[in-house]
């Protein structure tokens, strides 16, 4: 007698399309993220964060999934590692065109911004540990997107932080900004020193200036510069996680001078 066939495990075929189609929600959001920090960079505020609000939405719908499979799938990242990798390391054209040269500082009537997206580059991680970081660059880039739109509001305005439009779109820059912070503290990861330690608390201090939140934005300003302080207090080489941006940290020494005129510090040429 001959040994009936085996039907296909199906679990196991459940489980592969579940993982595969995670992986395609994932390398979207990298992909659209990419596309978003292009329309950034071209000033159309609106449709960047109109892109960003629906990946997001798309990210935090798949983070339960994500979660329970997490265990099961760990001796398979392998595989989806790569994949991820390669995808991470390729953004559109359109936005990597854009970033190869970077932005001339601009600076609000509030001090400056700084105005760059983040798009994403190699992460050799697994699939859970990679979705936390694109919600963490999407909330960022998120955040940004409304923290111009609302100063270009408001200088269409007259520069009235009355202005309920304008308001309303600093005040989710500071939410999304502040979300992007607690995801890197709560995971214990972060998008680079220069991002977590200089960039989200000057961003974080020049919104709340919009607002009008003097004392806010003081308290912002006095832990920035206390990370200036220890940057500039190390070469590059001994700090590697800080790339060597001379005009930003310029700007952002001349922003905690704004309202800590005492606390001038010298630049220290990279």
């Amino acid at each position: 007698l001959s040994t009936p066939a085996r039907p296909p495990n199906s679990r196991n075929s459940k489980k592969v399309r579940h993982q595969d189609h995670k992986m395609n929600q994932l390398n979207d959001a990298i992909r659209f993220n990419a596309e978003a920090a292009g329309l950034i960079l071209s000033g159309r505020y609106t449709n960047a964060i109109t892109l960003l609000s629906s990946t997001l939405q798309s990210l935090k719908g798949s983070k339960k999934q994500l979660r329970g499979n997490h265990s099961r799938a760990a001796s398979e990242t392998g595989a989806a590692n790569s994949c991820l990798s390669s995808s991470l390391s390729a953004p559109t054209l359109s936005a990597a065109s854009l970033l190869s040269t970077p932005a001339r500082p601009r600076t609000s009537s509030s001090g400056y911004v700084f105005r760059e997206p983040i798009i994403a580059g190699d992460l050799d991680e697994t699939p859970l540990n990679a979705h936390r970081r694109m919600v963490a660059i999407i909330l960022f880039n998120l955040a940004l997107a409304n923290h111009l739109q609302g100063l270009r509001v408001q200088s269409s305005e007259g520069t009235k932080p009355s202005s309920r439009a304008a308001k309303l779109h600093l005040q989710t820059a500071q939410s999304m900004y502040e979300m992007c912070l607690k995801v890197q503290i709560k995971h214990r990861f972060n998008l680079g020193d220069f991002y977590k330690l200089l960039v989200l608390p000057n961003n974080l201090g020049q919104a709340a200036m919009a607002m009008g939140k003097t004392q806010s934005a003081k308290g912002y300003m006095t832990f920035l510069a206390k990370q200036l302080d220890q940057y500039l207090q190390q070469s590059s080489d001994e700090s590697p996680n800080f790339p060597c941006r001379e005009t930003e940290i310029e700007e952002f020494l001349h922003n905690t001078t704004r309202l800590n005129p005492f606390g001038v510090t010298q630049v220290v040429p990279c």
